[in-house]
């Protein structure tokens, strides 16, 4: 966190205002890859696949049929690769339990990309809300990476769905004010703060001393997270505990 968010911010502010997406895109990407290059070509492929049929979704608006058909490949790829790291060597076992065969188990999967749940149904949400015309299909590719690889929810979350932002996401100048950078600051200290003092679980399960077990929390300390934000450093929070928005510009 000293390292990685100065060293983004710096560049977040510094870059000129068509650049920013381009900026978080690629620090996301870093972030991630810093945690487990070896699946980055698994979210990579999610993007681009998406993206893809986004476009043909768009291309194609005269013609139900092929849109369907768009949309289910968009579903098949996206769930069928959360179902293969999830749940594939689950059902092997359960297989072989069942009928006394000898399946393998598949190797390398053991372990779950980082946040697949989490950008997987991020990139569906896009897909969907392009398919039901809800918005409007993303030509920037930049764009729409920023969105799904946006660091501060990509492994943790929150799901965002994509028509809750595709606007904010092409507002370039005037995202911020140093009201709503102050106001960011304050969120962001808090949430840290929360996020390292709050009881562990061994402290809530008792194995501590009966002072600290006793002590009253503060009000505002009431829920063991601050409400998610995309914008506690780069743009203004809302006060939403759901939607996670940049500044609108008027």
């Amino acid at each position: 966190m000293f390292r990685f968010l100065p060293i983004t911010l710096a560049l977040y502010y510094l870059a000129p205002a068509k650049l920013k997406n381009t900026v978080l895109f690629v620090c996301s990407l870093v972030f991630y890859c810093w945690g487990e290059v070896r699946f980055f070509p698994v979210m990579l492929a999610l993007i681009l696949i998406n993206y893809l049929c986004g476009l043909g979704l768009e291309a194609f608006d005269a013609k139900p049929g092929v849109r369907k058909v768009l949309l289910l490949v968009a579903l098949a790829a996206s769930l069928g690769m959360l179902f293969y790291f999830k749940y594939a060597n689950f059902v092997l076992r359960s297989i072989n339990s069942l009928l006394g065969t000898g399946f393998a188990a598949i190797q390398g999967i053991s372990v779950l990309p980082l946040g697949i749940s989490f950008y997987t149904f991020q990139t569906l949400s896009y897909t969907i809300d392009v398919y039901r015309r809800e918005v409007k299909t993303e030509h920037n590719i930049i764009d729409f990476g920023a969105y799904v690889v946006m660091f501060p929810q990509l492994i943790a979350g929150p799901i965002v769905k994509y028509r809750d932002v595709s606007a904010q996401l092409h507002v370039y100048k005037h995202r911020y004010s140093l009201q709503q950078i102050e106001e960011g600051m304050t969120l962001f200290t808090f949430g840290l703060a929360k996020k390292s003092c709050w009881p562990t679980p061994s402290v809530r399960s008792g194995q501590t001393s009966s002072a600290w077990r006793t002590a009253p929390l503060p009000p505002s300390w009431a829920s063991p997270m601050l409400p998610p934000r995309w914008s506690g450093w780069a743009s203004s929070p809302t006060r939403s505990s759901s939607t996670l928005t940049f500044p609108a510009t008027p």
